[in-house]
């Protein structure tokens, strides 16, 4: 689920992982424009959206903070998904 990191969580996106949680979809949070986030403010942003994505049982645990221009965050991001596949794939095959 894409965020706009410069701004955080909006009540539409809660909207989305409730539905996302009813219907047993997992999903990772993913923040966005982290070269527009001050390096000092990003620390506070990530905490913030952990502690809201705490109470939901369909949300991966950690949350991804990107950047699309400077590439911050999309090595760690692209191997969490291949990690997913991975282990979904060694699951399956058992």
């Amino acid at each position: 689920m894409l965020v706009d990191g410069r701004h955080g969580l909006k009540a539409s996106d809660g909207e989305t992982m409730r539905l996302l949680d009813a219907s047993a979809v997992s999903y990772a949070v993913v923040l966005t424009k982290r070269d527009e986030v001050k390096a000092a403010d990003q620390p506070g942003r990530i905490a913030a959206t952990l502690e809201a994505v705490r109470p939901h049982p369909a949300a991966y645990p950690e949350v991804f903070f990107t950047s699309a221009p400077s590439g911050e965050g999309v090595a760690d991001l692209r191997a969490h998904i291949a990690r997913l596949i991975a282990e979904r794939s060694a699951a399956g095959a058992g």
